[in-house]
């Protein structure tokens, strides 16, 4: 039987891309039943470390590195940025910049002396002249004939360095691609998310997408939700992509002896984005910014965190929690109004005289709201920043459902 992965970096399966020139979904796309997502996974080993990557997986913190937006902008457009059409006889050279392949991890799994490549190829193409197909490169993929069917027992895999630091506070961000299917019901399509550690070690690997159907046809627009991901063989895992580095494994696999179709084609890979609205509302700008300390007075560290708690149990869950970048939050020390937003890794600073109460003030991002253990405003005075005068607060939100 045949399956196909692609790995990435939270819920929901793809569907259809409602976009301009998208095509219609054929017939026949299903999900390939969990056993069999669990069997290929199974015999399947992860993707080699990415060695100097490491320090781009999921687990590393968002950049600080992009500018705040303020308040009362709009930004309501969807942006397309293309990642590949596969256009390029000599994929993947050339492929370098935010989101890029990873050629080093271009090898078969099962027969890395030998066996089959992803490689760029004319039998297909959703649009232009080629294609991406799993098993047309390499020294036992060189000779393909378009049409032929797959092999069995081989498991090339290549990965995708998917950048989404700068896609911070969104209210659409999709990977889409174009899918050519003819394969059987046990075999298909995956798309795992695969993290690394530090030392480059995989730490994780989810499948959370899965097709498979005797199309010969292209699906046009298949759309995976990077802001809501789910683990196909453990529903109460999901997260958020955005704002991180991810990694995305695309791995064939096959195994058995039943006679397979043609196989599994990927053309026009790219990502859909779009900024969250803010409401324009006028918002106080601050008469000090964020450091306030007048001379006699006693001062104390204040940092405030905000993140998106999906079970609001006041603890932040990596992979599955969300930080929120770019939020206003306001403090009232006495009269003095202070403020700042938080960077992409989801922080704060203030330093402010704490000889009287304070109030913290938190703005909610459009289509969220706080978590009911999670007060806002807060109240705070001197007691609560204790004899090291630091004091740590969270805001926690929920998506509206």
């Amino acid at each position: 039987m045949v399956l196909v992965v692609l790995a990435l970096a939270a819920p929901a399966g793809w569907a259809l891309a409602e976009e301009a020139g998208g095509g219609v979904q054929p017939d026949g796309l299903r999900p390939v039943a969990p056993a069999a997502i669990a069997a290929a996974l199974a015999v399947s080993p992860p993707p080699a470390a990415v060695g100097a990557e490491a320090d781009l997986d999921s687990a590393a913190a968002p950049r600080d590195d992009a500018p705040a937006s303020p308040p009362g902008v709009l930004a309501a457009v969807d942006e397309t940025t293309v990642i590949d059409t596969f256009e390029r006889a000599d994929w993947p050279t050339g492929t370098t910049g935010d989101n890029r392949w990873l050629p080093q991890t271009l090898l078969d799994l099962r027969q890395p002396a030998g066996g089959r490549r992803w490689a760029s190829s004319p039998c297909q193409a959703a649009d232009g002249t080629r294609s991406l197909c799993p098993i047309c490169g390499g020294p036992a993929g060189a000779g393909y004939r378009c049409g032929e069917p797959y092999p069995a027992d081989t498991s090339p895999s290549v990965l995708l360095r998917l950048d989404l630091s700068k896609r911070q506070n969104m209210e659409r961000l999709d990977l889409v691609m174009d899918v050519w299917a003819d394969a059987a019901p046990d075999e298909g399509l995956f798309v795992n998310y695969v993290a690394y550690d530090r030392s480059g070690d995989v730490a994780e690997r989810r499948p959370i997408y899965s097709a498979t159907g005797r199309l010969s046809a292209w699906a046009r627009g298949q759309r995976l939700n990077l802001l809501d991901v789910r683990d196909a063989l453990d529903p109460a895992w999901r997260a958020s992509f955005a704002g991180r580095v991810v990694h995305v494994e695309l791995l064939f696999h096959s195994h058995g002896s039943t006679p397979g179709g043609a196989g599994i084609f990927v053309d026009n890979v790219r990502l859909v984005s779009r900024a969250a609205t803010v409401p324009v509302t006028p918002v106080p700008t601050p008469s000090i910014g964020a450091v306030y300390c007048p001379a006699g007075t006693t001062c104390g560290s204040l940092q405030v965190e905000a993140f998106i708690d999906y079970r609001c149990d006041g603890n932040y869950q990596q992979g599955v929690d969300r930080k929120l970048g770019r939020q206003w939050v306001e403090v009232l020390a006495g009269a003095t109004p202070l403020g700042a937003f938080t960077k992409p890794s989801g922080s704060t600073f203030f330093r402010l005289p704490i000889d009287q109460p304070m109030t913290v003030s938190f703005t909610l991002p459009a289509g969220h709201k706080m978590c009911a253990n999670s007060p806002n405003p807060l109240t705070l005075t001197a007691g609560d920043f204790g004899r090291s005068l630091r004091k740590k607060i969270r805001f926690r939100v929920v998506p509206l459902r």
